[in-house]
C-alpha cells in the first residue's frame, strides 16, 4: 500500500485475481507476498486476505537471526487463525554473519509452531553462485517432491515474507 501510494497506483484484490488467473496454464506458480502476512495492499486488503481469496498455502520465509522466533510464530498463528494453510518455513540468511541463536532457531520454530522446516538459503555474499543455486535447487526439489500440504496444489505455493521488522 505504501509503495503503491508513492507511485500513485491503486491495487485491489480484483487486480491480483486477474493477474493470478493469467497463470492458470502453468504447471507451477510461486506467488510472493510483499513484506509479510499483515502488510496491506490497500485500506481493506492485506496479503493474508489475498492468500485466502486465492486459496493459497503459505511458505513463510524467515530470517534465522535474533527476534525471528517471535515474528515467525506470530505469523504462523495469525495465518492459522485466518484459516490459511501453512506449508512450512524456509530460512533466508539476510546477513553474511550468523549469531549463536541461528543453530537452534529453525528447529525450535518447527517444534513450537508445529510446522515443517524446509531448509535454509545462504546469504549471497557468503556463498558462491554455485552454492546459492545448489541451495535453491535442493529447496525446490524438496518442496515439490514431498510437500504433503502442497501435493495437490503445488502451483499455488505462496512465498510469503515474514511479517514485521526487515532491518
Amino acid at each position: 500500500m505504501v509503495a503503491a501510494e508513492a507511485e500513485g497506483v491503486s491495487l485491489g484484490l480484483e487486480v491480483v485475481r486477474a493477474a493470478f488467473a493469467t497463470m492458470a496454464d502453468f504447471d507451477v506458480a510461486l506467488v510472493e507476498g510483499a513484506g509479510g502476512l499483515l502488510v496491506p495492499i490497500n485500506a481493506h486488503t492485506s496479503m493474508a486476505t489475498v492468500a485466502g481469496a486465492l486459496n493459497l498455502p503459505l511458505l513463510i520465509v524467515a530470517r534465522p537471526s535474533l527476534g525471528t522466533i517471535n515474528h515467525t510464530l506470530l505469523t504462523i498463528e495469525v495465518a492459522r487463525q485466518r484459516g490459511l494453510v501453512v506449508a512450512g518455513v524456509v530460512f533466508s540468511h539476510s546477513l553474511a554473519g550468523s549469531g549463536r541463536e541461528e543453530a537452534r532457531t529453525p528447529s525450535l520454530i518447527g517444534e513450537l509452531g508445529k510446522v515443517k522446516i524446509w531448509g535454509s538459503l545462504r546469504h549471497l555474499d557468503a556463498a558462491t553462485t554455485a552454492d546459492a543455486a545448489s541451495d535453491l535447487a535442493h529447496l525446490v526439489e524438496a518442496l515439490f517432491a514431498d510437500a504433503e500440504p502442497l501435493k495437490d496444489r503445488v502451483e499455488d505455493l505462496v512465498v510469503d515474507g515474514l511479517a514485521g521488522d526487515r532491518s
